[in-house]
């Protein structure tokens, strides 16, 4: 036998997008809250098997994430929108040739060697995929690149994440029992 007792957790959905206008969060989309399903938004990424499918939906090449230091104060990295809106993940320890930091405790960061290494100028302030490790990199937020261009360092879009609901498990357990001692999904 097997028994769950309420709804499995299945994850989001994650696309890569050229157009930010097609994400509710950055479209100013007020019919919907930043949990609610089907809200899409620049993805926020709290595990590494979350890096890992993001990373995918981006074929591994540049793409914007929804991190970024939202003032010039500090070196905090915080979450940009959707659920973990205002979350500051992140503290960086001062800018290049140094860079680098540290998770804040509890929280997942995939920054590549030395990096974030912005000033407090406001520059390379903003997160984005680069490489095959799914790794993070901080940019100027007015940095351009073409959709065709092809170098391991160019932004070819955003990488979306869409709420998706929750959906239905099922446990095939033959003759034997099945036991979760936590949540399913978490």
């Amino acid at each position: 036998y097997a028994f769950v007792s309420g709804s499995t957790v299945t994850g989001n959905g994650y696309a890569n997008s050229w157009t930010g206008a097609q994400l509710d969060s950055l479209a100013g989309n007020g019919s919907l809250a930043p949990t609610a399903v089907g809200y899409s938004y620049m993805v926020t990424i709290t595990s590494r098997l979350e890096n890992s499918i993001a990373g995918l939906a981006a074929n591994y090449q540049g793409a914007w994430i929804g991190a970024y230091r939202p003032n010039t104060s500090t070196f905090a990295w915080t979450w940009a929108n959707g659920p973990e809106a205002g979350v500051n993940f992140f503290t960086q320890s001062g800018a290049a040739p140094n860079g680098g930091g540290a998770p804040t405790p509890g929280n997942y960061s995939n920054f590549g060697a030395g990096e974030p290494n912005g000033n407090l100028s406001g520059s390379e302030s903003v997160g984005q995929f680069f490489g095959t490790a799914g790794q993070w990199n901080d940019l100027s937020p007015t940095t351009t690149f073409s959709a065709t261009q092809t170098i391991q360092y160019a932004v070819l879009g955003y990488v979306k994440e869409t709420n998706l609901a929750p959906s239905a498990l099922t446990v095939n357990a033959g003759s034997g029992a099945v036991t979760f001692g936590g949540v399913v999904g978490g």
